[in-house]
């Protein structure tokens, strides 16, 4: 009997007599223990994230803002929905709760390992709680050099929790793609898995290569800064250069991995729920492995390619021209079938898909010859990884929906479900809407300044409209949390 079978074997691997308190947390190596921990940590996260990126929304809006103030809150933002929402999510309770049935085993092929990449997650968030109350990061989630190294915030703490929570991303990775070996094993038809197995495991093979690549990017920061490295070159446009380059090689597949499982994850939920499982057909199966090995080619073209080079442009507008076209037949592929009934999980992921698509588009004006350079420093630069991000952000609450029956004792709320989906796809068109429109004016990227004119009061509106859809959706499960606990009780 291997190590996964022994564990999966023991009443805590199934629940039958599992202990309360710090287990369910810290020391359990049952999945769908793990996958409730993901969530929990996940949604306090994305809690936090909300009312971070509620204060930069009203912040242009006060004549007195702080530069300095809304840059802490602008990197703090970034960090918690980032790092410890969009990347770990999908990956971390959807993977842990669907995964193991998906491909017909009991548990996670190595649960001590899902355990240890949890527990390492759960440091990487008390060090960014730390780095919040003591030493706040100005110098935005991606670091930019030579700012980072010449502020005065100590960006210490932040960076050891980047580095605990990619080690942690690393590990779960690893843990999926042995559970994918594994029922290849077991498995007489070789690869005949679901999409979403599928999905998963393109997502962990990006994430298990962009952990390195952070923790390295990490280390030379911190060194910089402590006098004890000259690699990026401090005060220098050409460190600027090299430090771009060296954390888009991260930031882009692992960015990717998020967009990939949540793609999965949507086209598992849409799907009627007597086909739900069946093995994926062999489109969507070349469509996902294209997509991640054109996210591989462009963190390659990263890390060797000259940043801002007409040959590195050339270069990343082409892979990712390439990488709209299987974009493009996994999304045909969910209008391509019978749609199942409107519940809450499905009304969500279908915003999920549409904020994803909308993403998508907005990513294609930045690569287009005829005017991405000229878009690249503008307002619209970041539009697409917000649309990506709150895509997968739907995606893992739509996931969320679909598990309560099981998970939950009861069903969420299908009127609440459909609401918040709603409100999702408008107010993330408001509140993101008007950066595109300034954008496609030639307005440039600004780290704070106030604005004039309807453009701050609608993205307010929307970013308003956006988080209230986003905490309805979280409600929603705690409510039919709340209501399993008082059928038990009763």
């Amino acid at each position: 009997m291997n190590d996964a079978a022994k564990i999966a074997a023991t009443p805590a691997a199934r629940g039958a007599s599992a202990s309360p308190g710090a287990e369910l947390w810290l020391f359990s190596v049952d999945h769908e223990r793990l996958a409730r921990s993901w969530a929990a940590t996940a949604g306090l996260a994305l809690v936090a994230g909300l009312v971070l990126a509620l204060a930069l929304s009203v912040a242009p809006l006060a004549e007195d803002s702080s530069a300095v103030w809304s840059g802490a809150l602008y990197t703090m933002h970034g960090l918690a929905l980032v790092f410890l929402v969009v990347l770990p999510a999908i990956p971390g309770v959807i993977g842990n709760a669907l995964l193991p049935r998906l491909v017909g085993a009991e548990a996670m092929a190595w649960p001590r390992a899902n355990a240890l990449g949890f527990q390492i997650h759960l440091f990487g968030v008390a060090c960014f709680l730390a780095a919040f109350v003591v030493a706040p990061a100005d110098a935005g989630w991606t670091f930019a050099v030579p700012y980072s190294i010449t502020t005065g915030a100590n960006p210490s703490w932040t960076l050891l929790g980047m580095v605990a929570v990619a080690c942690g991303a690393a590990c779960s990775a690893a843990n999926v793609l042995a559970t994918l070996a594994a029922s290849r094993a077991r498995a007489a038809g070789g690869w005949s898995l679901p999409v979403l197995a599928w999905a998963l495991g393109s997502a962990a093979v990006l994430q298990a290569l962009a952990a390195p690549v952070l923790v390295a990017v990490s280390a030379l920061l911190f060194a910089e800064r402590a006098g004890g490295s000259e690699v990026l070159g401090a005060a220098t446009a050409a460190a600027d250069a090299r430090f771009a380059q060296a954390f888009a090689a991260f930031a882009h597949p692992a960015s990717c991995a998020a967009v990939l499982a949540a793609l999965g994850l949507v086209d598992h939920l849409l799907a009627p729920d007597e086909r739900r499982g069946e093995p994926a057909s062999a489109t969507s199966v070349h469509a996902l492995v294209a997509l991640a090995v054109a996210a591989v080619a462009s963190c390659g073209a990263h890390a060797v390619g000259g940043a801002g080079s007409p040959t590195s442009s050339v270069a990343h507008g082409a892979l990712a021209l390439a990488a709209g076209v299987p974009f493009a037949v996994l999304v045909a592929g969910w209008f391509a079938r019978p749609a199942g009934a409107a519940d809450a999980a499905r009304c969500l992921a279908a915003a999920a898909g549409a904020l994803l698509v909308f993403g998508a588009l907005t990513a294609l004006l930045l690569v287009l010859p005829a005017g991405g350079a000229l878009l690249a420093g503008t307002t619209i630069a970041t539009v697409p990884l917000h649309f990506a991000g709150t895509g997968v952000v739907a995606a893992a609450l739509a996931g969320m929906h679909a598990l309560a029956p099981r998970w939950l004792g009861a069903p969420a709320r299908g009127g609440r479900g459909r609401a918040a989906a709603v409100l999702l796809v408008v107010g993330a068109l408001c509140a993101f809407g008007p950066a595109i429109v300034a954008g496609l004016a030639g307005a440039p990227r600004r780290a704070s300044e106030p604005r004039v004119g309807l453009a701050p009061w609608i993205a307010a509106v929307g970013g308003l409209t956006l988080a209230g859809a986003l905490l309805l959706a979280a409600w929603n499960v705690v409510a039919a949390w709340l209501e399993g606990r008082t059928r038990e009780a009763a």
